[in-house]
């Protein structure tokens, strides 16, 4: 598509190969798209700071409430590469003890 890098995989299908353009080209309209390289250089701390300069603001009733929760994933595992973070991952980190 016109103004994202050229995406390429691998399939044995052709329905397989079909599905997945069809899921990256939606996923690059919704604005969804995200790829994996780019994800592996970036940290959830990155979208955790983005978020608190470019959303919390319009949030002012709830700033306290997403401040403690945001600071506790910038305690754990804000270091990690946006491409390793998966709800196995917050699932495992939500259930340590505090």
């Amino acid at each position: 598509m016109k103004g994202f890098t050229v995406q390429t995989a691998t399939f044995l299908r052709k329905i397989d190969a079909k599905s997945w353009g069809q899921k990256t080209e939606t996923a690059m309209r919704e604005g969804k798209f995200f790829p994996e390289e780019k994800a592996r250089q970036i940290t959830l701390n990155d979208i955790i700071e983005k978020y608190i300069a470019e959303t919390l603001p319009l949030k002012p009733n709830r700033v306290k409430d997403y401040t403690q929760q945001l600071g506790y994933w910038k305690n754990s595992i804000a270091h990690m590469p946006l491409s390793e973070v998966n709800s196995a991952i917050l699932s495992q980190e939500r259930q340590k003890p505090t």
